[in-house]
């Protein structure tokens, strides 16, 4: 075969296979490929995702982030993000945002079926009526918030300070959910 013959002979070949090759690569995935529905996250989700990609120390000053927070400007910083109203203020400003989540459940034997990620968890520990705290909840038991010692993950099984036994959940003052498009 000469070389003519051998190009004419190929050229269009790989013209095929080059077209073949782009046609599925840039098509849609389908089947295997395809991103299974039920991996979607839900806004709740994308909020818990976001709140523990967040670190920072605790500040009474610079208390919206991106550095440092106290509580309730934690859940302001990280629901903001998400284009949220939720007021900046305190944790009792913030109590009347979002609609109310029964929490009877939680708060008397840790069941936290009710809850979604991304709701809003305000505690009354001292106890005396108005909430002291507030918190995000990420999902399987735990919290995301703003303590003492910065941003951290706390189970809700978990107790309040050190040698104080009592259980998170059982501080429960309210859950509120928000309304994220």
């Amino acid at each position: 075969m000469n070389i003519r013959t051998y190009k004419s002979f190929f050229l269009p070949i790989f013209v095929i296979l080059s077209a073949a090759v782009l046609f599925f690569c840039s098509a849609e995935p389908s089947g295997a490929d395809a991103e299974p529905q039920g991996l979607k996250k839900t806004k709740g989700e994308e909020i818990a995702a976001f709140a523990v990609s967040i670190s920072g120390g605790y500040s009474t000053e610079d208390r919206t982030g991106p550095k440092s927070f106290d509580c309730s400007g934690f859940v302001y910083y990280v629901m903001n993000h998400f284009g949220a109203d939720v007021p900046q203020g305190n944790t009792q400003t913030q109590l009347s945002w979002g609609e109310p989540v029964d929490f009877e459940a939680l708060k008397d034997h840790n069941d936290v079926a009710g809850l979604k990620p991304g709701d809003l968890i305000f505690f009354d520990y001292e106890p005396d009526g108005a909430p002291n705290h507030v918190g995000l909840y990420i999902g399987d038991g735990k919290i995301r918030h703003c303590w003492n010692g910065g941003v951290c993950t706390t189970p809700l099984s978990g107790n309040f300070y050190k040698g104080d036994d009592r259980p998170l959940y059982s501080a429960v003052l309210s859950v509120r959910r928000a309304s994220v498009s």
